[in-house]
């Protein structure tokens, strides 16, 4: 038996072989609108982890702070009630929204630090898995490790960590789409726009909606249309185009 609590997502939701995945969407809130509720697997009478705030936190602005904090509270009440498979896979998705929040608040070595010590052990202890909808495991602490470095700015780095990854072991479109957008974004910062608008244009092949949507692909798409180069002009200008952006 599982229990009653049935978290949905708000818009944006991971897909999955089996469909929206609420708990592996950036915005992620108990009370959303996207696809049928889904009921997890925590046994009858333990209380849901508090990381349904946390993931919807970390993705609003100026929230970071307070996003870390539930999902750490939310991690320490997994670790003290439950000691299965799912909980430590559980515990590592909120420690990786912690990762999130640090990162985005330019605390990369705290981000770095906790992916190291925290986050990479728990991952080799589940294994690759999709415990409610988290795809958490070695290949999305990876993404998450490129993730740090684009917003600490270091492309370089964060470029050599993203040619080790294997995204194809991923079942979430949604970390695949990131991973190719932080990855584009890296290019963008060392004015590598070629390399950026290929990675682009395979996000529209990938998840033409989600390009659409999102405020860095469309930040980076009217970049590379103002600095093109003759050679690829054209390209960027009918992405700009396709995505109303001219």
């Amino acid at each position: 038996m599982s229990c009653a609590w049935q978290p949905t997502c708000t818009g944006c939701c991971a897909r999955t072989a089996a469909g929206p995945a609420a708990w592996s969407c950036p915005s992620w809130s108990p009370t959303g609108r996207c696809g049928p509720p889904r009921t997890p697997t925590i046994p009858c009478g333990s209380p849901p982890p508090d990381g349904t705030s946390a993931t919807f936190l970390v993705a609003q602005p100026g929230d970071e702070t307070d996003a870390q904090d539930v999902a750490l509270a939310a991690a320490e009440d997994l670790h003290r009630t439950l000691d299965t498979h799912e909980a430590v896979a559980l515990r590592g998705a909120l420690e990786l929204v912690a990762v999130v929040a640090e990162a985005r608040t330019r605390r990369a070595w705290a981000a770095r630090d906790r992916l190291t010590h925290r986050v990479t052990p728990l991952a080799e202890q589940t294994g690759e898995g999709n415990v409610m909808w988290t795809v958490f495991g070695p290949t999305n602490t990876e993404l998450h490790a490129v993730s740090v470095e684009m917003h600490d700015g270091d492309a370089v780095e964060g470029l050599r960590l993203a040619d080790q990854v294997d995204i194809t072991l991923l079942p979430s479109i949604e970390r695949q789409f990131t991973f190719g957008l932080e990855v584009a974004r890296c290019y963008d910062l060392r004015r590598e726009d070629a390399a950026a608008l290929v990675h682009l244009l395979e996000l529209e092949d990938l998840a033409p909606e989600d390009l659409q949507r999102s405020p860095l692909a469309r930040t980076l798409v009217v970049s590379l249309v103002q600095r093109s180069r003759p050679t690829y002009r054209r390209q960027a200008t009918a992405l700009a185009e396709r995505l109303q952006l001219l």
